[in-house]
C-alpha cells in the first residue's frame, strides 16, 4: 500500500516540531499523497476530452490557500456539447480504468469504484497507509471523483503545491495541472451546499463549502461568469436529484434553505466541530455563513429563473 517516504515523512515530522506549520503531521501527510495521486492525473490521457482540477481542495493545491485540510479530489471530465449518454458511459468507464491501473503501478491497492447517475460521475476511495498518529486521526484514504460536463468556463494551467513543503521553504519538483475558473467552483459550492443540506447531520462535511466561499472572498471573480454557472447548476441539479425534479422546483427550495440555513443550530454545530479540524483560522459561524448568503442572495436575484418564477 501507497506510504510517503522517508524524507517526506521527516519533512513533515520538523515542520510540525519546529511549529512551522498548523497543522498536524496526518494532515500534511494526507496532502502529500493528494500530491502524488494529481501527479498521476496529470499523466492520464483522457483525450479528446480534458480533465481539470476543482473543488475545494483546489483551492489549497492550486490556488495556495494553505490554511484548509486537502482532503477530497474533484475532477471534470469536459465533454462535447451533444455528446450522447452511451459514449458518456463508455469515456467514463475508460478513464475510471486506466486510472486504476495507473494507481496500481503507483502501490495504491485496494481501490473502490462507484458509478452512477448514468454515467456522468464516478468516484474512487484510494486507502493509504499512513505513517502518523493522533488521536485525531482522519480518514486514511483520499475520495477522487470524477463528474462529465461540458465546458463552462475556460481552464487556466497551475502548479500544483503541497504544505510540507510550502511551510518548510522548500522548494520542490511540481506538477501542472488544468484547474477549473473559481467562479465556476464558487457557484457550483452554493447549489452542492443548499441541495444537500438535509443531509448536515449525517455529512458535516459539507459546511466546508460555506468556509471556502469565505475564504476566497477577496479574489477577483466575474460576477456575469459566476450567474451562468449558477444557472446552469440549478438546471443540471433536476437531472439526477430526486426531489427537485424541475430547475423551479430546486430553485425554490434551495432559494429558501439560503435565507433560513444560518439558523439552524445543526448547521452552526456541524461548522463549530469541523472547521477547528479542518482550517487554521477559522471565522466565526456568523461571519463566514454571512458571507456566503450574501453571495447566494446575490446568484439567486441575478438568475434568470427568479425573473420566470419570483
Amino acid at each position: 500500500m501507497f506510504l510517503i517516504s522517508d524524507a517526506q515523512a521527516a519533512l513533515v515530522s520538523d515542520v510540525v516540531s519546529d511549529n512551522r506549520s498548523p497543522f498536524r503531521e496526518d494532515i500534511l501527510e494526507k496532502d502529500l499523497v493528494i500530491s502524488k495521486v494529481l501527479e498521476l492525473v496529470a499523466t492520464l490521457n483522457a483525450s479528446p476530452f480534458q480533465l481539470a482540477f476543482g473543488g475545494g481542495t483546489s483551492l489549497v493545491k492550486a490556488r495556495g490557500l494553505m490554511d484548509r485540510l486537502s482532503e477530497d479530489v474533484d475532477l471534470k471530465v469536459i465533454t462535447p456539447t451533444g455528446l450522447s449518454h452511451s459514449k458518456r458511459r463508455s469515456v467514463m468507464r475508460q478513464i475510471r480504468a486506466e486510472f486504476q491501473e495507473l494507481l496500481k503501478a503507483n502501490y495504491f491497492f485496494g481501490v473502490t469504484a462507484q458509478a452512477k447517475y448514468d454515467g456522468g460521475y464516478s468516484q474512487l476511495t484510494i486507502p493509504y497507509q499512513s505513517r502518523f498518529k493522533s488521536d485525531f486521526q482522519i480518514e486514511s484514504s483520499i475520495k477522487l471523483e470524477f463528474f462529465a460536463q461540458v465546458a463552462l468556463a475556460p481552464t487556466t494551467p497551475l502548479q500544483v503545491q503541497s504544505l510540507a513543503y510550502t511551510f518548510a521553504g522548500v522548494v520542490s519538483e511540481t506538477q501542472v495541472i488544468e484547474v477549473v475558473a473559481l467562479e465556476e467552483t464558487l457557484a457550483q459550492k452554493v447549489v452542492a451546499f443548499l441541495s444537500r443540506l438535509d443531509q448536515i447531520e449525517r455529512n458535516p462535511k459539507i459546511i466546508r463549502h460555506v468556509y471556502d466561499i469565505w475564504r476566497v472572498r477577496e479574489l477577483s471573480k466575474d460576477r456575469d461568469l459566476m450567474q451562468e454557472i449558477f444557472d446552469f447548476s440549478i438546471d443540471e441539479l433536476s437531472s439526477r436529484h430526486r426531489v427537485f425534479t424541475e430547475p423551479a422546483i430546486g430553485f425554490r427550495a434551495l432559494n429558501s434553505l439560503a435565507k433560513d440555513f444560518a439558523d439552524s443550530p445543526n448547521v452552526q454545530a456541524a461548522y463549530n466541530l469541523q472547521l477547528p479540524a479542518i482550517a487554521s483560522a477559522p471565522p466565526s459561524f456568523k461571519e463566514a455563513a454571512e458571507q456566503f448568503s450574501n453571495l447566494a442572495a446575490a446568484l439567486f436575484l441575478g438568475s434568470s429563473y427568479s425573473r420566470a418564477i419570483l
